[in-house]
């Protein structure tokens, strides 16, 4: 979500690494620019955090149908039916 919503460098993992984390903020920047293709998950061509984050962490808190999607789809949303989105990110999650 920190980096779908454009947090700087040196707040992007503050907090949030585990003990054993083997890549630090840079590395995690990094990393995650070669994911900003998958991180649009409702395919409208952008990976924005109040849109495909909020996707993403209802999908990981177990929301599914229609409150999985309900007001998270992004203009011209390609992926938005919610079997759709699920699918999605079971694959790629």
């Amino acid at each position: 979500m920190r980096y779908l919503f454009d947090f700087p460098l040196e707040t992007l993992t503050t907090g949030a690494l585990g003990p054993d984390a083997t890549r630090d903020a840079a590395a995690i920047q990094t990393y995650l620019d070669g994911c900003a293709a998958v991180l649009d998950v409702d395919d409208n061509g952008v990976a924005e955090g109040d849109t495909d984050g909020v996707l993403l962490v209802r999908y990981l808190y177990g929301f599914r149908g229609q409150a999985l999607i309900d007001g998270a789809l992004g203009p011209d949303s390609e992926r938005s039916e919610p079997e759709e989105i699920a699918d999605y990110l079971a694959a790629h999650v």
